[in-house]
């Protein structure tokens, strides 16, 4: 046979061969949905997007860059913004978000510092509403699950962190642990509640503090993978027990500080990690 043929003929046999994957590829990238945790320094902001590119915020971050990173996946305006407790590092952006993206609906806690970050937006006619455990809500393929707060909680009673509101992000077969600044207290009362085990993706409490993720969460949790939103700061994010538990439980992590954004698709039963700095991936299938 012609050696040309024959080179021909591997070609072709090895194009049919990789065809499937490179289907898989475009698929995953075009038609799937998406959650971008943002790299805006030391803070939270969590992208959340359906296959039709509608997405929804929970957290502003404290920085300007923040507007960018949300030009930069999707189009305004935003449908929902989740504001998990009053704090800067997740709120600061609010009112330039709603101003130069817009966004249909807000959600925050029953706090009264919570209400004051509404009413110095009235300007910006924009519907609010109060979400806590029981609220649950469906956007796309996810399920809100809302654990915490409770509703007969008095939030003006406790620390601002321990009024974050608390998610199990639900899609497809996957599951994202999504707790705010939420402290070790609350976080172990939940699990015990609630059963809170087998995730796929943990966004570890108030960036990886000593005073969250403790080493019986983790253990619950079991994540695939954990990952820190973090940026330059004083307090010791993420603190290096955390960081050694994660090891001690083999929990691979990814840091936005170093990774830059995170980005998560969801195909099915496929999911695929891709970080933005450290070019680092990961597949799960379930």
């Amino acid at each position: 046979m012609d050696i040309r043929i024959l080179l021909n003929n591997v070609v072709i046999i090895l194009l049919i061969a990789l065809l499937p994957l490179a289907i898989d590829k475009v698929v995953l990238l075009f038609n799937s949905d998406q959650i971008t945790f943002l790299n805006i320094g030391q803070g939270d902001s969590i992208l959340i997007c359906n296959q039709f590119k509608k997405c929804g915020l929970i957290d502003t971050g404290k920085q300007n860059s923040v507007i960018n990173k949300i030009k930069k996946y999707t189009s305004p305006p935003l449908e929902f913004l989740i504001l998990t407790h009053p704090d800067l590092d997740h709120t600061g952006k609010t009112l330039e978000i709603l101003k130069e993206i817009g966004v249909r609906r807000i959600f925050v806690n029953e706090s009264s510092k919570a209400r004051e970050i509404i009413k110095s937006i009235q300007q910006v006619q924009v519907r609010a509403f109060e979400l806590k455990s029981h609220n649950d809500f469906i956007f796309g393929n996810y399920k809100f699950d809302i654990f915490w707060p409770l509703p007969d909680t008095e939030l003006d009673s406790l620390d601002s962190n321990e009024t974050s509101i608390s998610i199990v992000l639900h899609n497809q077969n996957h599951r994202f642990y999504l707790a705010g600044d939420l402290g070790t207290k609350l976080e172990d009362e939940n699990q015990k509640q609630y059963g809170l085990n087998s995730i796929t993706v943990a966004k570890l409490s108030h960036h990886g503090s000593k005073n969250s993720s403790s080493l019986s969460l983790l253990k619950s949790l079991a994540p695939d993978v954990a990952i820190f939103s973090v940026g330059k700061n004083s307090y010791g994010h993420p603190n290096i027990r955390v960081i050694e538990d994660l090891n001690i439980l083999k929990i691979p992590f990814l840091r936005t500080d170093l990774d830059g954004d995170i980005q998560i698709k969801i195909k099915e039963q496929k999911l695929q990690i891709d970080t933005e700095k450290s070019k680092k991936s990961y597949i799960i299938l379930n």
